[in-house]
């Protein structure tokens, strides 16, 4: 089987990699089924919580990393940074990033939406590119669940104080 690598408390039953907690799914554990938790998108969101981000974010802001999905209430999904290069008829490259104090889980609440905030770091982008500024995406762990694009600003050391 090729089932995805569930977290605790999960299962991949329908062997589509998306991990559905034990119980919930049609003929999980017997017990009533409350609808299948599915996530239906991964967004960048700004600190608000009412705007979609994607293009240029200067390091340092404060943005919320969020998913929504449906039956998920109560649902912890690992989240995974990535950082991206578009190398023409290659392909795009994804680097994962562990560093940088990128939250690594979530937890669904009862609104249909999971985040957690973070404040964007810029990390020299090493990759086939024109500048060093890295572009990042974040996904649901064993998912194809993917943000848009985001790419971080280096904000000059004397930018702030005007000189």
């Amino acid at each position: 089987k090729c089932n995805a690598e569930c977290s605790n408390g999960y299962e991949d039953p329908d062997n589509d990699k998306v991990c559905t907690q034990i119980g919930t799914s049609p003929g999980g554990t017997g017990q009533p089924s409350t609808g299948e938790c599915r996530l239906t998108k991964a967004m960048w969101v700004d600190i608000t919580g009412r705007n979609q981000l994607n293009g240029n974010v200067n390091e340092n802001t404060k943005v919320n990393v969020a998913l929504q999905g449906q039956n998920c209430q109560g649902q912890r999904f690992n989240l995974e940074l990535y950082e991206t290069d578009d190398r023409g008829l290659l392909g795009k490259s994804f680097e994962k990033i562990t560093a940088l104090n990128f939250p690594n889980q979530v937890v669904f609440g009862d609104q249909g939406v999971a985040f957690a905030e973070w404040e964007v770091k810029w990390l020299e982008d090493t990759g086939i590119t024109s500048d060093n500024d890295p572009e990042f995406v974040f996904r649901a762990a064993n998912t194809n669940i993917e943000s848009s694009v985001i790419i971080v600003k280096k904000i000059p050391k004397n930018w702030e104080s005007g000189d």
